[in-house]
C-alpha cells in the first residue's frame, strides 16, 4: 500500500492517509517507520496512539484519512541557577523535526535570570554545536577565599619546646641538646601576625560573597617571664633574664640558676626554673629543677631530676651494684644527652642520647635510645628500654 503523508504547516503535525491493498493484508510499526524515513520525516516525534490507530484501521481493512501520526517539536532549553548562585547549568533537549536551539535563546535566558558574571561562552557554543546538553555549566561565579589564620612567629633562631618529640618512624637523628639558651629582659621573642580577612567572591548574579576571615592567634595569658611590648601589642619580649621555652600560645622565660660546682659547700639545689652547673656534681648531691639542667662536667653518683631536658657535657657515674644504688638516679621529662654513662639509672620522658659509651646502665626512654654520633656508641652490659627504637653502633665488648 502507498502511505500518503502531508505536513500541516499550521499545526506542525504530520497527517497520514492510507487505502487498504488487497495484496498486503497487514502492516506493522516497522513498516510505518520505514515509510516515514523514506519521506524524510524520521526526525519528527511520532504519536504512538496515532500509529496504533493507523495500524488497527488498515489491518481491519478500513481506509485511513488525514490521521495525525507525528509532530514537529522544537528544541527545549532550560537554565537553572544553583542554590548557592555560584553556577548556572544548561539543559537542551534536542529538536524532533523542529527548530534547533540558538545561542541567542541561551543568552536571552541568562539575561532573564539576571546571570551576567562568569558566563562561559565557549561552553555555550559547544552546546549549540552539539544540539543538546545535560546540566552543562555555562556560568561560574568566584567563591570567596577564606583568610589565612593568624600565626605566632618565633623570632629566635633556635628554641627548645617543652614538649616530647615523638617520631614513630624510629629513625630519629642524634640530637645534641646544646647549651641553655639565654635571653635578656627586653629581647624580642615572638611576633603575632593577625589573620587576613580573606578575598571576596561574586556569584553568577553579580552579587558579592563576603569572605570568612582566618582564625585569630593570641598570646596565652599569664606566660611567665615575658610581657607584651609597650609600643607594639603584637610583640612578645622577655621580662627577665633566663631561658626561653616555646609553649602553647607563646613563649615563656625561665630564670636560670648558675653555679660553679654542686658539692657540700653549695648544698643540694631545688629551683623553679633552669639550672646550669659549670663544673661537676659531686657524689651524694641532688638537683631538682622545674626547667632544664645543664652540667658542664661530670655527674658523680648523685640525683638529677628535671621538668625539662638534661644535658651533661661529660659523663654520668652511677651506683648500680652498690649498697646505695636506689638513692641515685637521673630523671627528666624531656630528653637526656651525655658523652658517656657508667652504672647509671637514667629515665627520660622523650629520648636518651649517649655519644660514646653506656656501661652497666639502666636506660629507660619513652621514645628512643641512641648511642653513637661522633664516637663509639657502645653498650656494655645493663638494661635498655624504649617504646619506639634502640640504636647502638656496638653491643657488648669484643674481649668478653
Amino acid at each position: 500500500p502507498e502511505l500518503q503523508l502531508t505536513l500541516d504547516d499550521a499545526t506542525r503535525s504530520l497527517r497520514a492517509s492510507l487505502v487498504p491493498d488487497a495484496q498486503v493484508s497487514r502492516i506493522d510499526p516497522f513498516w510505518v517507520r520505514d515509510r516515514l524515513a523514506d519521506a524524510g520525516f524520521s526526525a519528527m516525534k511520532v504519536r504512538t496512539d496515532g500509529v496504533k490507530s493507523l495500524l488497527a484501521h488498515y489491518n481491519a481493512g478500513k481506509a485511513v484519512s488525514e490521521l495525525e501520526i507525528a509532530d514537529c517539536v522544537d528544541a527545549a532549553l532550560q537554565v537553572v541557577v544553583s542554590p548557592s548562585a555560584l553556577e548556572a547549568r544548561l539543559t537542551i533537549a534536542p529538536p524532533q523535526g523542529g527548530r534547533a536551539a540558538t545561542k541567542a535563546e541561551v543568552l536571552e535566558q541568562l539575561s532573564l535570570k539576571g546571570i551576567h558574571e562568569g558566563v562561559l561562552v565557549d561552553e555555550i557554543n559547544r552546546a549549540i554545536a552539539d544540539g543538546q546538553a545535560r546540566e552543562l555549566v555555562i556560568a561560574r561565579g568566584r567563591e570567596a577565599i577564606v583568610g589565612d589564620d593568624g600565626v605566632l612567629e618565633c623570632l629566635l633562631p633556635e628554641i627548645r619546646a617543652r614538649v616530647p618529640n615523638v617520631r614513630a618512624c624510629g629513625r630519629t637523628d642524634y640530637r645534641d641538646l646544646g647549651d641553655i639558651q639565654m635571653v635578656h629582659a627586653g629581647d624580642a621573642l615572638m611576633r603575632r601576625h593577625p589573620p587576613t580577612p580573606g578575598t571576596p567572591g561574586i556569584n553568577v548574579l553579580g552579587r558579592p560573597i563576603a569572605p570568612k576571615g582566618g582564625k585569630d592567634a593570641r598570646f596565652a595569658a599569664k606566660l611567665p617571664g615575658v610581657r607584651v611590648a609597650d609600643d607594639d601589642p603584637d610583640l612578645l619580649v622577655a621580662a627577665i633574664e633566663g631561658q626561653p621555652l616555646q609553649v602553647k600560645g607563646g613563649m615563656m622565660v625561665e630564670p636560670v640558676f648558675t653555679v660553679e660546682t654542686v658539692n657540700m659547700a653549695t648544698g643540694n639545689i631545688r629551683y623553679d626554673g633552669a639550672v646550669r652547673v659549670r663544673g661537676d656534681v659531686k657524689a651524694g648531691m641532688s638537683i631538682h629543677a622545674s626547667g632544664d639542667i645543664e652540667i658542664g662536667g661530670v655527674v658523680e653518683p648523685a640525683t638529677l631530676e628535671s621538668g625539662g631536658s638534661i644535658v651533661v657535657k661529660s659523663g654520668v657515674l652511677g651506683s648500680i651494684g652498690q649498697k646505695d644504688s636506689n638513692s641515685h638516679y637521673v630523671r627528666c621529662a624531656g630528653s637526656f644527652s651525655a658523652i658517656y654513662a657508667q652504672q647509671a639509672r637514667i629515665e627520660a620522658g622523650d629520648s636518651i642520647f649517649i655519644d660514646d659509651l653506656a656501661m652497666k646502665c639502666e636506660l629507660t626512654a619513652a621514645n628512643h635510645i641512641r648511642l653513637g654520633h661522633s664516637r663509639r656508641g657502645q653498650v656494655i652490659g645493663g638494661v635498655l628500654r624504649a617504646t619506639l627504637s634502640i640504636h647502638a653502633r656496638t653491643l657488648g665488648a669484643p674481649n668478653r
